[in-house]
């Protein structure tokens, strides 16, 4: 069993995070002003950038997983008959938690591409930053919502693509991977000027000619 696991995980989870890692580098390219596709090089380098920003995606979809908990635990018990036992109102509210977790979901989606382009400007704990993913996402707020949704449909695509198999998995869901990099490259790259500069001073501006 434990060879079989291991078989599992080099042949399906390693080259996912390859392909996460590389979605990602096509977006730094972009956003570094690239026009082309990144070479498949450094490979483990890679599969540790696609651990990283799977890592990060899956922290931001964690609060919507413990909001559905309590909807979980009613339906079990509605189940197994003891629904009256806990009574209409913890069940209304259990319902009202994981509508606000599935609305959290669809957040997260919306908000992707604001946490990858804080990813590949400034790391691992910048993508956590919520207030930093806000503060890029208000740079401007038209642009955050067309890309959102762009990147929605796209991650929508690939995973219905996964459904023809071999077609959907060496075509249709790379493909939309990286069309979803460049999107996301193009974006960082346009919000970078309304963010406050790290690591280096501002550049003064030049003074009025008189």
């Amino acid at each position: 069993m434990a060879a079989a696991a291991c078989l599992v995980f080099i042949w399906l989870v390693v080259p996912y995070l390859l392909l996460a890692g590389y979605i990602v580098e096509i977006a730094r390219s972009v956003r570094g002003g690239g026009h082309e596709l990144p070479p498949w090089n450094d490979r483990w380098s890679k599969v540790i950038d696609g651990f990283k920003i799977v890592l990060v995606i899956v922290i931001w979809t964690v609060p919507g997983g413990i909001l559905s908990i309590p909807a979980a635990i009613v339906n079990a018990a509605a189940s197994e008959g003891s629904m009256q036992a806990m009574g209409g109102s913890i069940a209304a509210v259990a319902a009202v938690l994981a509508a606000a977790g599935s609305v959290w979901g669809v957040v997260v989606l919306l908000f992707e591409a604001a946490i990858i382009s804080q990813y590949i400007d400034h790391g691992l704990w910048a993508a956590l930053n919520v207030r930093g993913v806000i503060r890029r996402l208000r740079v401007n707020i038209g642009l955050s919502i067309v890309i959102g949704v762009l990147v929605v449909v796209l991650s929508t695509v690939g995973v219905i693509g996964l459904a023809a198999l071999v077609v959907g998995v060496l075509i249709t869901y790379p493909y939309c991977g990286f069309v979803g990099g460049y999107l996301v490259g193009r974006y960082a790259r346009l919000t970078e000027h309304g963010l406050p500069v790290r690591g280096r001073a501002l550049k003064p501006k030049p003074a009025p000619a008189s």
